[in-house]
């Protein structure tokens, strides 16, 4: 109940609103508590979503829509609305607000059916509890409880010093002319994506829908510098990518007709031999959304893959890591400064790996199964997931108050000096630095399409800071550069222990390839002054081992001793448990130093 009320600061000032627009009693609002504990990426076991927790056929009866690219029962304001005039819909056809209430948790049909089988045609709810469904017989008073709580908190025990109440549902609009990636706009607003996210939960793939202007929703007071930033973006920083896994018997063009875009393209950004290379089964592949300020083919409408899943660009490459966030901080509106409180998210998240399952993976981190089914918006009918795939864990969210001023908080950008490496290219300077190639060429009076000669120095406009750049000029490549093609399974993680060099370091001189902690199967990587040991795979290091290896299908003592240059007997000597047993399990994790 604590969580309920403090999340309530976030969104009823605007229920009160939309509330009294459309002539509804304010108590009303307390009924989102229940349904989704005020929680609008809600997801129940009947596929009910969002804070009001429609069903998709009631969702489109009141113009929700619900299409591959977003869905607007998530919306907050669409979907309290789009409540408001369904329960009023419900008071009107039964007469009574308690029968209404019900009716929402039991469809109107239940309630008339409860009426027949009780024998009363016109009385209220207390008259035909005991006939209706169990749970909607304690939903009523359930909801008369929760109303009476929240209106008289501290009667109850929440007093104004023990809840620390979320910052309120406030934000600007930007129009988006068409199909931008999520992480573009984030950077045009100065927030995380995961921030963005939250101002626009409706929003379900990496991208906003292609083929429409889309009106996104940015942190108060930033409109005009969204706008302004937006401007510069070059068609290539604006153009989404979504991650497609292959399903069985799918070709590259039947996967290109699907989401409108040229197989080329496909084949060409995933590193494949031409459009009619072979996928196989499982396997992820990047694909460029068409727009119209692109040569593809815009105006072809794909049709909605039902089963494809969606992974975003970032998705975590450990068995398990910590992700703090924190969603977008409202501006002041005065020029005092004021205390105000921001929302911080702590999600823990885990790597599925091969032989997990969703119970298993809830009973080793100590959650419910519901919520986390919730958490990654499973619906109940579904049990399989697959390996690779990133699952939030465990979920906090508590008030932190912070210091907001007038003043719009805008990265400083400064113009710093930069030394091109041997290999670097315009592409891979400009997003080492954050800022785009029309940019570079601007400041340097560069010739379109002139090639960049090693040893010349550029000036570079970044908002990064001094630490940051000198870690870029401290890491500057230096000799000649080995290739290494990326294998499936291999993480940047155990791509720069292979070779002795900083992970940091790898990401750097690959910032046009490795996209956040993602590295994709055939891409090429350039590695400076790493060295590996001569042997028949070459794939053993000689410089620095990781800490650890988790075991994978297949692997063996032996073959996991050659792969990183160990001996067998060495690693028995770490490992206690192996010194009487050569088998190794998948999932296992074995220590090398």
């Amino acid at each position: 109940m604590k969580r309920w009320l403090e999340r309530s600061g976030r969104w009823f000032d605007m229920f009160r609103r939309i509330a009294k627009e459309e002539e509804m009693p304010e108590e009303i609002i307390h009924l989102a508590m229940m349904e989704s504990g005020l929680n609008p990426t809600a997801v129940s076991w009947a596929k009910a979503v969002g804070l009001w927790q429609f069903i998709k056929p009631t969702g489109e009866e009141y113009d929700l829509d619900v299409t591959f690219w977003q869905d607007e029962r998530r919306d907050p304001e669409k979907a309290t609305r789009a409540a408001m005039r369904f329960l009023k819909d419900l008071h009107r056809e039964l007469g009574d607000w308690h029968l209404a209430l019900a009716a929402y948790n039991c469809g109107a049909g239940g309630v008339r059916r409860a009426m027949r089988k009780s024998g009363v045609q016109n009385g209220s709810f207390w008259d035909i509890r005991e006939s209706l469904p169990r749970e909607t017989r304690h939903y009523v008073p359930m909801y008369i409880a929760t109303t009476l709580i929240t209106l008289n908190r501290e009667q109850y025990g929440f007093t104004d010093d023990s809840l620390e109440l979320h910052p309120t549902y406030d934000y600007d609009v930007f129009t988006v002319p068409d199909a931008t990636n999520l992480s573009a706009l984030a950077r045009c607003a100065d927030i995380s994506v995961d921030s963005l996210r939250a101002l626009n939960p409706e929003l379900i793939r990496t991208c906003t829908p292609p083929g429409q202007a889309y009106k996104l929703k940015v942190p108060k007071g930033t409109s005009t510098v969204v706008a302004s930033r937006f401007s510069t973006l070059t068609d290539d920083d604006k153009r989404p990518w979504m991650v497609h896994t292959v399903a069985r018997g799918e070709t590259l063009a039947k996967i290109a007709r699907r989401y409108g875009v040229s197989a080329s393209d496909i084949a060409s950004v995933n590193g494949l031999r031409g459009y009619q290379a072979k996928v196989r089964r499982g396997a992820s592949l990047r694909i460029p959304i068409a727009t119209s300020s692109t040569s593809l083919a815009s105006t072809t409408k794909a049709s909605t893959p039902a089963e494809s899943k969606d992974v975003t660009s970032t998705s975590v490459t450990t068995t398990s890591s910590t992700v703090v966030t924190s969603s977008a901080a409202n501006l002041a509106s005065d020029a005092s400064r004021e205390t105000s409180a921001t929302t911080s998210l702590t999600s823990t998240k885990h790597v599925v790996s091969p032989g997990d399952n969703l119970n298993s993976i809830a009973k080793r981190y100590g959650v419910r199964l519901a919520d986390l089914r919730n958490w990654n918006n499973i619906p109940y009918d579904r049990e399989n997931i697959f390996v690779g795939d990133t699952l939030v864990v465990a979920r906090t969210d508590r008030a932190v108050p912070t210091v907001a001023t007038n003043v719009e908080r805008i990265a400083v950008k400064r113009t710093v000096s930069h030394t091109i490496a041997r290999g670097e290219t315009l592409a891979s300077i400009a997003t080492l630095y954050g800022t785009t190639q029309d940019r570079l060429h601007a400041l340097n009076r560069l010739p379109k399409n002139g090639a960049l000669k090693a040893g010349r120095t550029l000036n570079v406009e970044t908002s990064l800071s001094k630490s940051e750049v000198a870690a870029i000029t401290k890491s500057a490549p230096t000799g000649k550069a080995q290739i290494h093609k990326v294998r499936k399974g291999e993480s940047l993680g155990s791509i720069a222990a292979l070779y002795g060099v900083d992970e940091s370091d790898l990401r750097r001189w690959n910032a046009d390839v490795v996209e956040g902690t993602t590295v994709f199967a055939n891409s090429k990587l350039k590695v400076y002054g790493g060295t590996t040991s001569k042997g028949s795979a070459g794939t053993t290091a000689s410089k620095k081992l990781p800490k650890s290896y988790r075991v994978r299908r297949g692997d063996t003592l032996t073959g996991i001793a050659d792969k990183f240059g160990v001996s067998i007997d060495e690693i028995r000597r770490k490992n206690p448990s192996l010194r009487t047993s050569d088998v190794v399990r998948s999932g296992q994790r074995i220590r090398l130093q």
